[in-house]
């Protein structure tokens, strides 16, 4: 038949539906044959095509050129990659969207320490954080509505070591406890979007802001504790919030596999805060199904602060590094 492809015999034909077809007459439905193309046959029409229809190709000519086939098609109205479709609703929905990653972040810590009139150097390995951590927990919330999201962070960590602390003098050991609470609350916008890109996570550019509160609390005990001045142990408590800034890019890199860095940073030194404060973050998202992923991370975070407040003073100028283990849910 003139302006007709034919594929093989077993191949069926695809071909646009017009939107003026006329009504199924007998179990038939009729179109226009000039409007099938070569590169069609046996495949999935154009995505501009409003729809597509799938018939064996025991067809019929009619006259002014064009076919009755048989009813019973298949009918898929706008044809979708499902990776478009999950990416694009998965960002652009009007509805919530909630993603909780419990954690563990197995953190080396290395930097100066002051503790009352003392100071020293601190330098705890991996391999050392685990035989003198005495416990810790993290996990981290997302909730999005549109582009307008808030993200949450809560962090505890408790250390017990050995340490050795100096005034000017010789050094002397002393026994060291930390517990650590960290929180964040931000809140973010998500600037960019192309949702055509990544099956689970489409590329997107989210700017953030908001606090970080941190509360160390620190005991010192030993012998040698007179030597540099304490006239007993020290118990302090220490707290205070940070205000920050940051940026994050996230992509799917594969339809299972996506990447994630963020980074931000606080320079205010605005009543308690510290005089300078950063943490950055790249995360692997191994995607085992729409609601669950698998997270491997790397974090660094840097952090210049101290109080004085005479034999209670506590400060810290240095950075806690290490990979994190995680696992997403999200609904």
């Amino acid at each position: 038949m003139a302006g007709a492809a034919q594929g093989p015999a077993a191949a069926p034909v695809v071909a646009p539906v017009a939107a003026q077809d006329a009504a199924p007459r007998g179990g038939f439905s009729v179109w226009d044959s000039a409007a099938v193309q070569p590169e069609w046959v046996g495949k999935p029409a154009p995505t501009a095509a409003p729809a597509v229809m799938v018939a064996a190709p025991n067809t019929n000519d009619l006259a002014g050129g064009a076919r009755l086939v048989e009813s019973a098609p298949i009918r898929f109205e706008r044809i979708q990659d499902a990776a478009k479709e999950k990416s694009s609703s998965s960002a652009t929905s009007d509805g919530l969207r909630f993603e909780l990653t419990p954690y563990l972040w197995f953190a080396s810590i290395d930097g100066n320490v002051t503790i009352g009139p003392a100071t020293g150097n601190v330098h705890e390995a991996f391999g050392e954080l685990l035989s003198d951590l005495d416990g810790a927990a993290a996990a981290h919330l997302e909730v999005w509505y549109g582009k307008v999201g808030v993200m949450l962070d809560g962090l505890y960590m408790s250390l017990g070591a050995d340490s050795t602390l100096s005034n000017g003098g010789p050094s002397v050991a002393v026994t060291t406890s930390f517990q650590m609470f960290q929180s964040e609350g931000f809140l973010a916008y998500r600037i960019y979007e192309d949702p055509t890109t990544g099956r689970f996570e489409p590329f997107h550019v989210d700017l953030y802001g908001g606090v970080r509160y941190t509360r160390l609390e620190t005991h010192l005990s030993g012998a040698g504790a007179g030597a540099i001045g304490l006239t007993g142990d020290l118990d302090n408590v220490n707290d205070w919030f940070d205000p920050v800034v940051g940026l994050r890019v996230k992509s799917g890199l594969t339809d299972w596999l996506s990447l994630g860095v963020r980074g931000d940073i606080g320079r205010f030194d605005i009543g308690d805060a510290a005089r300078f404060t950063y943490k950055t973050t790249a995360n692997l998202q191994f995607h085992l199904f729409s609601w669950l992923s698998i997270d491997a991370a790397y974090q660094v975070y840097g952090l210049d602060r101290q109080r004085s407040a005479g034999a209670q003073t506590v400060g810290f100028d240095g950075i806690m590094y290490g990979p994190i283990l995680g696992v997403t849910f999200s609904f």
